[in-house]
């Protein structure tokens, strides 16, 4: 099912789906074709919640998460409690993040890392909303399933972004879409009520597509997503607008 899926946005709704009917509540698949956690160039699915998803890649606290450490340097899976008591890969910098992953409804976790074609790194984190046996038994009984879904996460991925010149971050819909509304001339206010969401949520794209066009403001973002072809035609989250009429 995931495999018929045609853009990076409707597959990460799907995995969440489906994880849903497994009870287990959160994911997040990463893809760095860079090999460096100094300068990772990562292609990111998820449903992390949304104040933890803005702060951690804000402030590329991916760059410290010992989950995305430990997937660079290792091919077995992991849970967290492990993790934890690894001082190669937890230390006193990198334990923090994973003490806020669970503060934001994150509590247990696996992480199982894998190498996609070309060696680039790629990982699948799973995690469940309460740190208790229960929680534990369940995401190791669905490890054999999580495997499978890692890989096919990875085909699809593999399969979906290589459309970007070589090392170009992947824009997701969203972004394009808050990209090309502030093309327009709108405010961030302008830009949450015309895709029917909060400007806090605008802000957080518009950040998320200046990071990843490694750009200083918006402006840059912008031509720089055209200069890769990514705002080459409208987005599809974009809704056809009459033309803004200067007041007289």
């Amino acid at each position: 099912m995931l495999k018929r899926l045609t853009t990076l946005e409707r597959l990460s709704l799907g995995v969440g789906n489906l994880l849903h009917d497994y009870q287990i509540r959160y994911f997040f698949f990463g893809l760095d074709r860079s090999l460096s956690l100094v300068r990772m160039q990562l292609l990111a699915l998820h449903n992390l919640p949304l104040p933890w998803a803005q702060q951690y890649f804000s402030d590329e606290l991916f760059k410290l998460d010992p989950t995305v450490r430990y997937a660079h340097a290792h091919h077995q899976p992991i849970a967290w409690q492990q993790l934890q008591e690894m001082s190669c890969c937890a230390g006193p910098d990198t334990l923090p993040v994973l003490r806020q992953h669970q503060q934001h409804g994150l509590r247990s976790g696996y992480t199982l890392p894998l190498r996609s074609h070309g060696g680039a790194t790629a990982w699948l984190t799973l995690a469940c909303s309460e740190q208790n046996e229960a929680s534990q038994a369940l995401l190791h009984a669905f490890l054999p399933k999580a495997v499978l879904l890692a890989f096919t996460l990875q085909d699809c991925a593999l399969r979906l972004a290589p459309l970007l010149p070589a090392g170009q971050p992947l824009l997701s819909d969203r972004e394009r879409a808050c990209l090309a509304l502030a093309s327009d001339g709108l405010t961030n206010a302008e830009i949450g009520t015309t895709l029917g969401v909060s400007d806090r949520t605008a802000i957080y794209h518009i950040t998320n597509a200046c990071r990843k066009m490694g750009a200083r403001n918006r402006q840059q973002a912008i031509t720089r997503a055209l200069l890769t072809g990514q705002l080459g035609g409208p987005s599809p989250l974009a809704p056809q607008m009459e033309p803004r009429r200067t007041p007289p």
